[in-house]
């Protein structure tokens, strides 16, 4: 009796093997359509993401950067889940605004992320991160007609009739279907502009631009915030004023007993000093007047003596 037990025990339980392997298997394989792509997510890892990104490079837990392609893919379950997004689309006579979700974050005062050539279309996810992709509005716009395969994670695309893309904060789902108007536009506004004669006048578009790519500005600090300093500007120093020496600078041209009377004692020049200080462009000028030439009001007495005093200004730049 105890035989016949252990006999039935062991085929229950390769019964049960065998139905998890098979229900394994079933779930491991999938069909992609061919106008569709797979978002991989990594359940089991050993590593973990330690970027500010919400996209994976190296196997760990989270979003793969890789998309399965249209076929039959294989990927072990429970590891991996897969789920299934459509290519994105453009109709005719719309445009698609792209939004990005990995990247750099945008420069202070920017109000759409800088391009480059090298992010082409907006599939590759390597070039884009190793080019200087930011995260936000992409300058350029997907033009009607467009057909590609984007990572849902990485990049949201917005149309006129149709969003696409899955947003890192799913609240948005929550709270409406992802539209134009989740992100502040109107559905016009995505569409393209047609200029075009009204009677017998002829029309032309005039273009304004309102953003741009600029180098790093020099922006003032709050305290705790230091600001951003150009790269090619020495860093400003506090500005300080304190007295010393005045070093003369002689008139060319000084000769005989001019050239031996010291700054403020007689003579037909000017005496140029400069005081030293830190951070700022600083000068400190003596003005003498010349023996010929009458000083007014209080200087007139030490005129008479060949004794001009010296009116110092501070001029600072």
């Amino acid at each position: 009796m105890s035989a016949f037990l252990a006999l039935v025990f062991g085929v229950v339980v390769a019964a049960i093997l065998a139905i998890a392997v098979l229900v394994v298997i079933a779930k491991s394989f999938l069909v992609i359509g061919p106008a569709q792509v797979g978002l991989v997510t990594r359940r089991v890892s050993s590593r973990h993401n330690t970027t500010d990104d919400p996209i994976t490079f190296a196997g760990e837990a989270g979003y793969q950067s890789e998309l399965l392609m249209s076929g039959v893919r294989f990927k072990l379950w429970p590891t991996y889940s897969v789920a299934k997004y459509p290519w994105v689309q453009v109709p005719a006579g719309e445009i698609g605004v792209v939004i990005s979700q990995i990247g750099a974050p945008l420069a202070t005062g920017a109000k759409s992320a800088a391009y480059r050539p090298e992010f082409g279309n907006f599939t590759n996810l390597r070039a884009f991160l190793e080019n200087g992709g930011q995260k936000g509005v992409q300058r350029p716009v997907l033009p009607p007609g467009t057909l590609i395969p984007v990572h849902p994670v990485a990049f949201l695309v917005i149309t006129a009739s149709k969003a696409y893309g899955l947003p890192v904060d799913k609240q948005q789902l929550v709270r409406a279907p992802l539209s134009a108007e989740s992100f502040g536009l109107l559905p016009k506004q995505l569409r393209v502009t047609v200029i075009a004669p009204e009677g017998d006048h002829d029309l032309v578009g005039i273009v304004t631009t309102l953003d741009q790519e600029r180098p790093p500005q020099q922006l003032p600090g709050l305290p705790g915030f230091p600001g951003q300093r150009r790269p090619d500007r020495a860093p400003a120093r506090p500005a300080s004023v304190r007295g010393v020496p005045a070093q003369s600078f002689p008139r060319s041209g000084r000769t005989g007993e001019d050239a031996g009377r010291q700054p403020g004692r007689g003579g037909g020049d000017q005496e140029l000093c400069r005081a030293a200080h830190s951070g700022h462009l600083g000068a400190r000028v003596q003005v003498r007047l010349d023996r010929s030439t009458r000083p007014p009001g209080h200087l007139a007495r030490g005129a008479e003596n060949g004794q001009v005093p010296v009116e110092s200004a501070h001029l600072c730049g």
